[in-house]
């Protein structure tokens, strides 16, 4: 709501919004505060998280959980596996993965019961 008052020196008319007006209040909200940046180090895959993701996939059969578990992205577990490319990483993955959807499929058929 505006309020008209009189300016006594110039003899002009201004309006000023009165006190249940919120732009006449001052700003009393803090700026919302930004979380604390994660070390490089963090966004990097290491020897032990590539452990703790095939241990993670053995148990999921799933490489985007496994992957979000550690703290990375499916794509950058991805990423990892090709730059590693053939080798004990890429078997290890391999057989995770199948341990995994194999306890997936063995979770299944006790949830579903006899047919």
């Amino acid at each position: 709501m505006l309020k008209q008052v009189q300016h006594d020196e110039v003899g002009k008319t201004i309006f000023l919004h009165t006190p249940s007006c919120a732009l006449s209040s001052p700003m009393t909200h803090d700026t919302p505060t930004r979380s604390a940046r994660r070390p490089n180090a963090d966004y990097r895959w290491t020897r032990a998280k590539a452990l703790a993701f095939l241990d993670a996939l053995a148990e999921s059969g799933d490489v985007s959980a496994a992957a979000r578990q550690v703290g990375m992205s499916r794509q950058s577990a991805y990423r990892l596996r090709t730059r590693l490319g053939p080798g004990p990483f890429d078997t290890a993955w391999n057989a995770a993965q199948r341990a995994g959807r194999a306890r997936k499929a063995t979770r299944k058929a006790t949830l579903s019961g006899p047919r």
